[in-house]
């Protein structure tokens, strides 16, 4: 898995990216794995990969700063076949940025 930035604001969108290690393909994904899911912590899980159905990139926002763990779990014959994590940080800063409207007077 990888993603863009591992440390965002709340409210921003965090994107991450289903990626094959070098010299492989996606079409080994079917050889390798029947599904692939995401996972946030205790948050909620999606499928990003299923026979019929392959999702390569996607976007999630966070409403609540802390530290989080995200998994891809692998399953092949529905056994945990393989499983990636990545730890990200969601923060609780104010700027400019995140209110696109921010002006002094």
């Amino acid at each position: 898995m990888k993603i863009k930035q591992t440390r965002k604001n709340i409210f921003e969108r965090m994107e991450f990216e289903m990626n094959p290690n070098a010299g492989h393909s996606y079409n080994e994904l079917y050889d390798t794995y029947d599904s692939i899911e995401w996972y946030v912590d205790t948050k909620g899980k999606t499928k990003v990969f299923e026979w019929g159905h392959t999702v390569y990139s996607w976007s999630y926002n966070f409403f609540l700063p802390d530290k989080f763990d995200t998994f891809l779990i692998g399953y092949k014959y529905e056994d945990k076949f393989y499983s990636d994590t990545t730890a990200i940080e969601v923060t609780n800063v104010l700027t400019p940025d995140i209110l696109e409207f921010y002006s002094i007077f």
